[in-house]
């Protein structure tokens, strides 16, 4: 793996903060960590940055039928202990909403494997638009799409993802980026067999609803590689 190459520097960072980074590419990335305090500071940067999209989320009351169900599952009859009992219930649920609703921006909470590939798709001035992870779910491979910080398509545009084979192949669509939260792209046998040989990954801008020849037609604003973790 190209340990030197910052864009895939910013990746691996990225899934770190995520949480997403996970097993022996985890603990192999906090090696790098603790010997190189650039990879450090690349952690440092998009952790601030989580924190700052986290803080963006309006705050949710629980219902009032919570409580209800709380006061009639909480054993013990005298009053003092009851409310005791229901401060210590409202306080872990109003952690586990918080931590929820923190979570819910950037990771998909299923377990997750552990990725076996990684890419960062970003622009000519080098900023980052997209981080993909490649992961095996099952028997099946998916990319985890994720937006860092794409710049908005105009009005009647969007962003589509395309897998470059070479060898004077044809580009082979992988579907539409989100501008903005993540998705999952599920991969046939034969897409994921592609992606392992691909000399790499574009991005173009394309109609609202895709590119309506099945090959790009617009120009292509973000590149990328993915790399094995």
């Amino acid at each position: 793996m190209r340990y030197d190459d910052p864009a895939l520097r910013s990746a691996l960072a990225a899934e770190y903060a995520l949480g997403t980074l996970r097993g022996a590419a985890r603990r192999r990335f906090e090696r790098l960590i603790a010997a190189h305090p650039s990879w450090r500071r690349e952690v440092d940067r998009w952790q601030t940055r989580l924190a700052g999209m986290a803080e963006t989320i309006p705050a949710v009351e629980p219902p009032p039928r919570l409580w209800r169900t709380i006061e009639a599952r909480v054993p013990g009859s005298a009053a003092d202990g009851l409310q005791r009992a229901l401060r210590r219930w409202r306080g872990l649920a109003l952690a586990a909403t918080a931590a929820a609703l923190i979570l819910g921006t950037a990771v998909v909470l299923r377990p997750a494997p552990a990725p076996t590939g990684v890419a960062l798709l970003s622009d000519a001035a080098a900023r980052p638009g997209w981080v993909l992870t490649l992961q095996r779910r099952d028997g099946r491979a998916e990319l985890q799409v994720r937006a860092a910080a794409p710049a908005l398509p105009g009005p009647g545009q969007a962003y589509e993802l395309w897998l470059l084979p070479g060898g004077g192949a044809a580009p082979v669509s992988l579907g539409l980026l989100p501008a903005a939260g993540a998705r999952t792209v599920p991969l046939d046998a034969g897409q994921a067999a592609m992606l392992a040989r691909a000399r790499g990954l574009a991005v173009s801008l394309e109609p609202a609803g895709g590119s309506p020849t099945g090959q790009p037609t617009g120009p292509v604003v973000y590149q990328g590689r993915l790399d094995e973790v």
